[in-house]
């Protein structure tokens, strides 16, 4: 699938879901080379004239184990952070001290290009706010 493609998901996740905005650092953590759900949302960064900066790590042997050391700290420094993994690291303690440190986190686990252009990316977000917080 073209990154092109992709780019409405990302503008989506770019701009309801995380928030970004101008001078915003943007951490991009992929576990895949060449990944174009990664690209797709570092391009959509860009265009909102924040900081993306993409960081591509082993892909971990299981799920909850944590990314490296230099990961985790970069995590901790950026104001949101996306996370397009094949294995959860959402239960880490990477996650929870970017979280901990103010970083807004936009879990991606198990994502696929697919779902980067059909499926629940397509959904309403404003519009469903009240009943999600009902």
């Amino acid at each position: 699938m073209e990154v092109q493609s992709m780019i409405k998901g990302a503008e989506t996740l770019v701009d309801v879901c995380a928030r970004v905005k101008a001078g915003e650092t943007v951490v991009i953590v992929s576990d895949v080379r060449g990944s174009k759900i990664a690209e797709a949302i570092f391009q959509t960064v860009l265009k909102r004239k924040a900081e993306p900066v993409t960081l591509v790590m082993n892909r971990r042997v299981r799920d909850g184990e944590e990314p490296p050391h230099p990961v985790a700290e970069i995590m901790k420094r950026a104001d949101v952070v996306f996370l397009p993994v094949n294995r959860s690291i959402t239960h880490t303690h990477a996650v929870k001290n970017a979280s901990a440190a103010g970083t807004r986190l936009v879990v991606m686990t198990g994502f696929t290009e697919e779902m980067m252009v059909r499926g629940g990316l397509e959904a309403d977000f404003r519009q469903l706010k009240p009943v999600c917080r009902g």
